[in-house]
């Protein structure tokens, strides 16, 4: 009998479409329920929405030439909320990441003027300098951003039972008590994670020379940097530490904060960055 792990890749293919639709419709049904107020099983079917967007993602990848199902422990993305929850975090980290680079780059095309000019020489002659006062700062002010962020998709599996059930945890947890201030500022999350998710999907899509010619190649160097081999590494070291994934993800996170407060980077004196 055929599962997500025995698709074919033309399979793939057709099956992803499906999943979004899905996923599509839990959306439409969550805003629906938004509208009559109805926010904690808006909440709960917004996450699941997400949950299946996921699932697209891999199998639409893997229908493009990749092999992430062939990864041991991968297949608890098709069974276990708690993987789902962890790599919607990595999209919504690599989201934040693309509009700091996004920023750097339209910054460099709009280069114009001495003053800019001079700036690019004076990184030149002290690169330790740039570091400390401008890219230090942004990238910790962003691993910041990141680590409290965790904090939301650590608490999504009980955000989406919440928000079906009550329950008693010392007060009453009452899916009515989720007032719409609340849900906007986590339906956010789900946004970002949504937009990334299709944004992949839709240029990975486009029949146009440059995916035609580098697809291909991004999915041999995955499997020759040995990018399979980290992937499960990690998803079995999570197994091991006996931690909830995004348990441990947070825990290394604020580790590797504390350490870089502490012992900011600098550039090797001898080697300065070359700037045209």
């Amino acid at each position: 009998m055929k599962n997500f792990s025995t698709l074919s890749r033309a399979e793939c293919l057709t099956v992803y479409k499906e999943i979004i639709e899905n996923a599509q419709t839990k959306f439409s049904s969550a805003n629906k329920l938004a509208e009559v107020e109805d926010f904690g099983t808006a909440m709960s079917l917004q996450i699941i929405g997400m949950e299946e967007l996921i699932k697209a993602l891999f199998i639409f990848s893997d229908g493009k030439g990749f092999s992430f199902r062939q990864v041991k422990g991968m297949k608890g993305v098709f069974e276990n909320h708690g993987l789902r929850y962890l790599f919607s975090f990595f999209l919504f980290t690599f989201s934040v990441i693309g509009e700091g680079f996004g920023i750097g780059i339209n910054y460099i095309r709009n280069i114009n003027d001495e003053k800019d000019f001079a700036r690019i020489r004076a990184i030149k002659s002290n690169p330790n300098k740039l570091l400390r006062e401008h890219i230090f700062p942004y990238l910790l002010d962003k691993l910041r951003f990141v680590v409290e962020e965790l904090k939301w998709y650590k608490d999504f599996d009980k955000l989406r039972q919440n928000g079906f059930y009550s329950d008693f945890d010392g007060d009453l947890i009452n899916p009515n008590s989720i007032d719409k201030t609340y849900y906007n500022e986590f339906k956010v999350r789900v946004d970002r994670v949504t937009k990334t998710v299709l944004s992949i999907i839709d240029e990975f899509n486009l029949e146009i020379p440059f995916i035609e010619t580098y697809l291909p190649k991004i999915v041999d160097r995955a499997e020759e940097q040995g990018f399979y081999e980290i992937l499960a590494r990690f998803i079995a070291y999570t197994k091991e530490q006996k931690m909830n994934a995004l348990e441990l993800m947070s825990l290394k996170l604020n580790e590797f904060v504390v350490s870089i407060e502490e012992d900011p980077p600098t550039f090797e004196e001898h080697q300065p960055i070359q700037v045209k």
